[in-house]
Parts: C-alpha cells; structure tokens; sequence
C-alpha cells in the first residue's frame, strides 16, 4: 500500500544560518509585540517534552504532546513555540540541516487505535505541513539517512501489523514494512543498507534487514519494555524500563547482551530508562526519575550517576559533543548543561510540580470531571499514575490512551506503571491474588510491597499537595482492585516523607521525601463524602462544564454509552492540616498562586453578564436534552417519536455539543439493546456532523449492524422498540472543512461525503445494502478508517448476503497478499479456503455433524451422540492453565437444537462449587470458573451471539455486548471432586430462520475463564472478554436427519432457560 501527500520542496529560504538566525529573532520579537502567546492555551506550557534535536551549538528544536514544537537560536537562552495546527503527541523529530526537518507523532482515536502524525518543514520551523493523510498508526520514531530515504516506527494495526514504513521520495510516500507481525515500537534507529533495529513493550526486539523485520536474539526481558536505541555502525544500544541496558557488540542490533551499569537491583527497579545519546566514547541515559542521569565515558565499561536538581521524569536528550546537551521531559522542561552532564541548568519549564496526584487502578477510574474542574479551569497542575497496565500488544497503545485522556481533561501527565499487569482475568481477583500476581514468585507480601515502594517514588517524583485514589471499599463499581490501590495509597502517603522508607531513592536516585497535605478517596455517594464537584456546571475559563470539557477523555477511556457522572464525591483518609474534614474543595487549605510551583499561569476571563449567560443557557441546553431523552428511554410509544424530538433539539445546540450529544445517546441505547433507534441517531451524527472526530465511529456501527445476520434475527424476533425514521438533510460540510480542518476527505468510487449518503439514501435502512451504503460514506471521511479489517470484514459479510462473493474475495485475495500474518491475515486465508477447501484451514476449525437422537440433558456426557463426537480440546490463551484445568468441548446439532458439552476438570483443591438452583436470569459469573460459547454466524467477526455458564451451571448471555438479549436455551450441570461438566441444548430458532446446511460455516470460538489463573480457548487471540477477530471455524458435515427429532429431554427442574 502506498500512501500519498503533498509536500513542498527546495532550498531553505536565507543564504546563510547567521543571517536567518536574525531574521528569526527580528521574527520572534514581532510576534511577542504582537501578544501572541497571551491567547495561546496555558496548557501548552507544561506539555511533555518527547523528544530534541540541535543541529549546531546554537539552533534546536524540542517537541512533545500537544503538538508542541519548541524552538531557539540562542543556545536554549530563550525558546519559542512553533505553530503546528495539530494536538497530537509528537515523538521524535529529525532534522537534515537546518532547513530541512520531520516531526512523527499519535493520535488516539475514539473507537481504539490510532492514527500517526508526519510534520515536514523546508524552512527550519517556519511553516509546518502535515506530510501523511492519516493512513499510517500512531508513530513513535522517525529517522532520514538523506533527502530521500527514512524510516518511521509506532504501534502496529490490523492493516500495517508491523508498524514500521519507509519512504524513498523524502516522505511523500510510506511502504510498509513486511515481516514477523510485531507492532506496538517505542523505539527505533536505522542505518545504510537497511539496517534497524526496534525496541517496545514487554521485551520486544527485532532487527531491520534487507528481507524484513527479523527477531532479535536476547534472554527473557520479562515485562521490562525498550524505551530508546541508538544504532552506531555495527553497534548498538538499547535502554528501557526496570534499569535495562543492552549492547549489541558487532551484529547492528541482532545479538544482545546486557550491559553491567552497577546499579543494585532495588535501584534499577526503580529507575526507568526513557532515552540514550551516545557521541564517541561518551554516552548518556535519563529516565523516570529525572533527578539522575546515567554516564559513561568509556563506551560502557565504567557508569556514573549525574544529579540534575529537579525530578521530573525526562524522555528525550541529544548532546552535540561530549560537552553539550539537553534534556527534555514533564512540565514542558527543558534542561543543558556545557560540562557534559557534571551540572544541568533548567532553561525552560511549565511548572516545578503537581499540585494534584491521581493513583488509579485503571484508567476507567481516573476522574475526569474533577481534573477538568482543577487543572483546566483552576490552573492547577494534575498528574495521574495509571498502577496497572494492559499486558501484551495493547499495552503500548493504552500507556498513549491514557497519558492522552489526562491532557485532554486538562492535566499535565498521565503515567502508567509497567510492572503490574491487570490480564481480563485478572480483574475480578481479590486483593490476595493481585498482591501474589505482582510479587516475585507469587510472594504476596513482596507484591504488595512493590506496590507501595512504585507509589512512593510517584509521590517523590511528582511532589503534589493532594492525593486523590480510588474508593477504599472492595465492593465498590472499582472494586477490589481500586480498594488494593487506596490501601497502598494510605500507605504511601504515609512514608513517603520518611528518609528511612525506601532509602535508594534519597541516596542514589537523589530524589527528596516529600510530604503531602492531604489524601482523598473517590467516594460512591454524597452520603458520607466531604467534597463534592459539580460537573455540569458552567466554569468560567472553560466556557462549559467540566463534564463537557472532560467528554473527549471519556471517550478514550470508557466504553461507548457507559454512564458518566454529573458529580465526582470525595471522602477524606488522611491529612496533615487542622480541620481538613471541614473543606469543601479538594486544594482548600493550600496557597498555590497562578503561575507558581504546581499552578499555570493565566489571566481569569472576564464576560460581559449577556456573553456569560449564553454560555450558561447553552450548557443548560445541552443537560435539558439529555434528561429529556433519558426520561423517554424505557417509554416504547414515547421511544418511537424520539428521532423527531432528537433532531430538533439537536437544532439548539452548538455542532461540536450537538454531536457529543448524538453519539451519547446513539451510545447508550446500542449499549442496551436499543439498535434501531441507536440506527436512526448515528445515522443523524453522518447526516449533521460530518467532520465530528466521533462521526467515524457512528459510520463503523453502523456497517457492522448492517451486516449482521445476529441483529436481523434479533429484528424478526421483535426485541427493538420500532421508531420513526430520521429525514436526511444532508450534511452541511464536508469531512475536512468544519470542526476539525485537518481531516481528510478522499472521495469513494468518485463520491464525495454528501453525494455518498444522500445517493444512496434509500439504502439505509435496508439490510446488507446500509452497511455497502454506508461504506461509500466512510470510505469518503478516510481509508484509514474504510481500509480497516474489521470494517471490510463486515462489508464482505454483507456481499455474501446479497450474493456478491466476488468483491470479499477480490479484497481477502489482496489483503493476504499484503500482510506477512497475523490473526486478520488468517480470516482472511479461511475466508479464501472456505471457497476451495485446499489443503489445511488457516485458522482452527471444528467439525460439528448432526446427530440421529438428541442428548438426554443431565450433565453426564453418556450420550452416544458425545461418544461419536470428536472433542475439542481448548489451549492456553492467557497465562498456562491448561495442563492443571484441562477442557474439552463437544457441538452436536440436528435440525432444532445446537448441543453443546464441556468437561471442566481442575486440581480438587477446594474448587468445587455446588450446582445452583434455581439460576438467576443474568447472574454475575465474573468470581466463578466459567465458559464461553461465541458464535459468529455471517463471519463478519465483529457481531456475535455469546453464551457463558460456569461452573454452578449459571448461565448469562448477550448479543454483542447487549445484556438484554435472553434466548430460550437448556442447561444441565454436573459436579464432582476435580472436575465439572455441562450439557446444554440452543434452540436454532433463536439464532436463525435459516435451517443448517450441510458444508455450511460458521466462526466461532469456545473460551474458559478461570478467574485469577488465565484463559483458554479453541482458537486464539482470546481473553475473558469477547475477541471476536480470534474467533475459528465451525463445520456443519452432513444432512439434518429426515425425521422429526423430538426435543431435548431434561433432568430435574430449573434447566430451562
């Protein structure tokens, strides 16, 4: 695939550095004069810094989030902010000459993934372009070895697994990368001749060579990441989380081995290594903590430890020689020093601390409301750590998600620590089996120390004022994870400023104790909390509520249509002030000026009573709306006439308000059931607001519903309450020209945007024919967004229904030719096998034949239609199960019912749990042993029906995450010491009109969930939550039986569902 943009070319502007510096200073004083930076935002200050560059000992560049770009022509004496017209985190940066640059940078999209950013400039900073049209993923690396060649790096995605592109026309067009599916680089350098290497989460290496990317050979990294590589000839380095330090001698990054840096064990574990720069004999590591840098002066045979007097994580640094350098990192600081690192001097910065730390488990508890309230309308500066991070290739992105979500609610930083990893089954665990999961060698003392001691060094690092954690009661929506991190929170809050606790972070990390005020806990009711915030009251710097302002982070950290509150309560669990549990407001108490230590500089607005009352009735508006269109929710007459009610009031609000309204409520009603007046709302978000950054996601809804034969079943079945159409109006802007100028607009088959929805109109509430319709339009707003897997995959579901099998096989012939693997690569190779059954599946595949008589249903698995079955053993998806809890599954039909059986067996080690009865409709089987039978009966992998019952013979389902979806189906369950076993019946008329055809195909997957141990499942990827895309093949063999088949019989009462 070849990606294109336009760029400028040519020569820089003036003839000379020297005379161009002076232009550039006459520049800068007009643009001071001009009072400029008194309107820009005080939140681009304090940006994290990612990256820097010199090119002499005069003139540099340093960017970071926001997407910022600093520069100076003095050295660093005085820095000025380049515009760019982007807000994305910029990662790396390369300059050429002093004209010639590139800049690489993420994006985090709504719906998951991201998008990558490329900056070109031919006048030193001037002028910024943007160089890619958004096809790429989020980049982390750039790097040109000339005018022509370079290379970019960042997290995989399903079309570019591999995350790695070059270019050989100066970035006007990117070609990826083929080989080993790796994704997820935080790290990247390359040199002549195609050689690279790459570094990123959890361990990850591999090497660039002419032939591809290929695995680099190192021991077991465990869960320390790669964060910084430097390539130097046939020699290399590489740093990274944990005190990681690599060298790869003479093999150009393929043969590893660490490098002796003498630091002890407790203060490598506590030194997280961010970026590297080595310049002849002499190189340089600066990390998390800031305080300290890491030197060597002899190609690594001998290490010092340099102080920086400030402590700050650091994530970028570039010396010019063995005696010049900077440094750059949070608060938007940046540091030099001219005696090679002996002593550093803070030349710019944002802020010296946080006034406000957050400790939350995940980022689905990080309080955006409340940050909005007091980082961006109050000025105080608020950082939050993430404690527990997504394991394996997701990591990456959700470390990038969630420092992007605390920006956008208007904090400072958002960190994620590496060390604890929260699995999916993992999250229902008791605080006992975090604190084992984290500790070394299951030692449950050490883990919860660990805990404590990374909490301690957040609070010396960040130094804040207030800390805010989780609710200190298990039982709480956080859990007994949130409870696991409140408690250590009290503990750290407790030692951190005691110099006996944790000592190597005084003596050797050079940090100092810190002390805070006051500590609160999120509080699940304003019964019984001390502070109470109001979101959905207008503020007077941000011109809207903080729920308003803290809705783009919401977006990127909880799922579509979750609740979201209007009031963030706090309770007090410790202070050191005198009558703190009589505040009102979280900093009450605590002098902090603007523009001081742990505050932003900025001027209050002052409205004139008419300008501030339009702010007031507009926030108004927008909350009338809402509780309107809630109070109709469950009423189905008043349901019915909701679009009309809808589209007016939507006339009422400003776009970019209208539009987060829309797709909130679009949200919550797909979230529970509601589909086709979730229909009729996205379809409105594409009619109204089309150049809406949540206007994609709308568009991928509703190809996915289009498409799936689950929802049409549902529909003839009657679960949605009907509704009036909505009446297209047509959109009043084309994608790229309204909110948001930097989206692009690529036409589809020659349509653009609004020829695309209007000309097909009629399509859009038909099955099959919608989700083609409302391709055109995605393909319209950008391929990035069309060109993805999943879509296509739902696009080629809805082809075969309309008995169109050319185009899907057209597409998942060229789409396997392009990708080298991965599990998209495999559906797209089953889909192509399906057609020609040659040689081997390339995804897991199961036969299920159809039986002369049906099961007696009483859990014992004596049937004989069992024995004649071919078990389907399940394997290890996540973590190693599968040699102490061994599962088997068998599936059965005939012409009524799909059976299924499982035989759960485990080590007798009180796991058993007794059969219940009566069952529960729904009940909750997070805490129990459980299975999961997921079937995808269109192969779009993306709409599902799935149905779990555990180890009790408990049963619950859904249909695409829908709860509301109750099938009729039969269970009996079975128990006995070391082992349980299920026998279900699922009637077919639940899941189709259509009868079983013999030959015919279905994807699905069989997944057991034991909580706090791991997952299996027949086929891979696979988690405790649903991955539709890892799902197999199911084989149906031969004719129905020509006889009526009586039904199921069953044992005892309370099996019928």
């Amino acid at each position: 695939m070849i990606v294109q943009a336009p760029r400028p070319r040519g020569k820089g502007p003036f003839g000379d550095s020297n005379m161009r510096r002076s232009i550039l200073a006459a520049l800068a004083v007009l643009v001071l004069s001009l009072g400029a930076h008194a309107a820009e935002a005080p939140q681009l200050a304090d940006a994290p810094l990612r990256a820097v560059q010199f090119v002499d000992d005069q003139e540099g560049w340093a960017v970071g989030d926001e997407g910022v770009v600093w520069h100076t022509i003095d050295g660093g004496q005085s820095w000025e902010r380049q515009p760019t017209g982007v807000r994305a985190s910029l990662r790396s940066l390369h300059f050429l000459d002093p004209f010639t640059g590139y800049v690489a940078g993420t994006e985090c999209l709504p719906g998951g993934g991201t998008t990558g950013v490329i900056l070109f400039t031919s006048d030193g900073g001037l002028k910024w372009q943007r160089a890619s049209v958004k096809e790429l993923p989020g980049l982390h690396r750039i790097k040109f070895l000339d005018k022509r060649t370079g290379y970019v790096a960042g997290a995989g995605s399903d079309l570019h697994p591999t995350g790695v592109f070059g270019t050989e026309d100066g970035g006007i067009t990117w070609k990826p990368i083929g080989g080993e599916s790796k994704g997820g680089w935080l790290a990247a350098d390359f040199g002549p001749d195609q050689l690279g290497v790459l570094g990123g989460r959890e361990g990850s290496l591999m090497a660039l060579r002419p032939q591809g990317l290929i695995k680099a050979e190192i021991d077991g990294l465990g869960r320390r990441g790669v964060r910084a590589v430097q390539l130097l000839g046939r020699q290399a380095w590489a740093v990274g989380e944990g005190g990681l330090v690599l060298t790869s001698a003479n093999s150009a990054g393929l043969k590893w081995s660490y490098a002796d840096v003498q630091l002890p064990p407790e203060v490598a574990n506590a030194w997280d290594f961010h970026a590297l720069h080595f310049v002849g004999e002499h190189g340089w590591i600066v990390g998390r903590p800031g305080s300290v840098v890491l030197h060597t002066w002899d190609k690594g045979k001998s290490w010092q430890v340099q102080q920086t007097g400030q402590s700050l994580p650091l994530h970028g640094i570039h010396f010019l020689n063995e005696r010049l350098g900077w440094a750059v990192g949070d608060l938007g600081t940046i540091l030099a020093t001219s005696d090679g690192g002996k002593s550093w001097k803070v030349q710019r910065r944002g802020g010296q601390r946080a006034a406000i730390l957050v400790l939350t488990p995940t980022g689905g508890g990080f309080p955006a409301g409340s940050i909005a309230l007091l980082g961006a309308d109050e000025g105080y500066l608020a950082a939050a750590v993430q404690v527990a991070a997504t394991p394996g290739q997701h990591n990456a992105e959700s470390t990038v998600r969630f420092a992007e979500a605390v920006r956008l609610a208007g904090g400072c930083q958002g960190e994620t620590l590496w060390q604890f990893p929260l699995p999916a089954h993992l999250q229902q665990a008791t605080a006992s089996e975090l604190a084992r999961a984290w500790g070394d060698s299951m030692d449950e003392a050490r883990g919860y120390e660990e805990v404590i001691r990374q909490l301690v060094l957040a609070l010396r690092i960040w130094r804040p004022d207030v800390v805010l954690t989780s609710h200190p009661d298990p039982r709480s929506p956080e859990g007994q994870a949130g409870a696991f991190v409140a408690l250590a929170a009290s503990k750290a809050f407790d030692l951190a400023g005691k110099a006996d606790a944790f000592p190597e972070q005084l003596t050797k990390l050079d940090l100092q104790p810190w002390t805070p005020a006051k500590l609160y806990g999120r509080w699940d009711s304003v019964s019984g909390a001390n502070v109470i915030i109001d979101l959905n009251t207008p503020r007077p710097q941000l011109l809207m509520s903080p729920a308003e302002k803290a809705a783009p982070a919401w977006h990127l950290l909880l799922e579509p249509g979750a609740e979201r509150p209007a009031l963030d309560s706090y309770r007090l669990l410790a202070s050191r002030l005198d009558d703190a549990e009589k505040h009102k407001h979280l900093l009450q108490g605590l002098k902090l000026g603007i523009g001081g230590q742990a505050r932003r500089e900025f001027d209050p607005t002052t409205l004139e009573d008419e300008d501030w009352q339009k702010v007031v009735r507009s926030s108004q508006q927008r909350r009338d709306f809402l509780a309107i269109v809630r109070k109709d929710f469950n009423d189905p007459e008043k349901a019915r006439r909701l679009p009309a009610v809808v589209a007016k009031e939507l006339a009422g609000l400003r776009e970019d308000q209208g539009a987060e309204a829309a797709y909130t409520l679009a949200s919550l009603y797909a979230r529970t059931g509601q589909w086709l007046m979730a229909r009729e709302l996205f379809l409105m978000m594409l009619d109204r607001y089309p150049a809406h950054r949540l206007t994609p996601e709308a568009a991928r809804w509703l190809i996915r519903f289009g498409a799936s034969s689950e929802a049409r079943r549902r529909e003839e079945l009657k679960h949605f309450v009907a509704v009036a159409n909505y009446p297209l109006i047509g959109p009043r802007a084309e994608p790229g020209n309204a909110l948001e100028p930097n989206l692009p607009r690529l036409p589809a088959r020659g349509a653009t945007y609004g020829t695309a929805l209007i000309r097909r109109s009629e399509e859009l509430r038909e099955w099959s024919k919608s989700s083609l319709a409302v391709g055109d339009v995605l393909a319209a707003i950008g391929p990035q967004f069309y060109q993805q897997p999943d879509v296509q995959f739902a696009l080629g579901a809805a082809h075969r229904q309309l008995g169109q099998h050319q185009e899907p096989k057209l597409w998942c012939t060229q789409f396997k030719l392009k990708q080298s693997g991965g599990v998209w690569h495999d559906a797209a190779g089953a889909e192509l096998w399906l057609m020609s059954k040659i040689g081997q599946p390339p995804k897991p595949a199961a036969s299920c034949g159809a039986v002369d008589a049906p099961p007696f249903l009483d859990g014992q698995l004596d049937d004989p239609c069992w024995k004649d079955a071919q078990p389907i053993p399940l394997n290890d998806a996540v973590g190693r199960t599968a040699e102490r809890y061994p599962t088997e599954a068998w599936i059965t039909h005939d012409a009524n019912f799909l059976y299924l059986a499982l035989r759960c067996k485990h080590p007798s080690d009180g796991h058993m749990k007794d059969p219940v009865k009566p069952r529960p409709r729904d009940a909750d089987l997070r805490d129990f042993d459980r299975v999961s039978l997921l079937l995808d009966l269109d192969r779009d992998y993306a709409t599902y029906f799935r149905l779990e019952v555990d180890q009790r013979g408990c049963v619950c389902e859904d249909c695409w995450g829908d709860r509301s979806w109750n099938p009729k189906w039969y269970v009996a369950a079975h128990v006995e010491p070391g082992c349980w076993q299920i026998e279900a019946a699922i009637p077919l008329v639940e899941l189709t009109v259509e009868p079983i055809r013999p030959h015919q195909a279905w994807a699905f997957n069989v997944v057991r969930t034991i909580p706090g141990k791991g997952v299996q499942a027949f086929s891979t990827p696979a988690d405790a939550e649903p991955r539709p895309e890892g799902m197999g093949l199911l084989l149906f063999q031969r004719d129905q039986p020509t006889q009526p088949m009586p039904p199921p019989r069953l044992e005892g009462v309370g099996t019928d569902r």
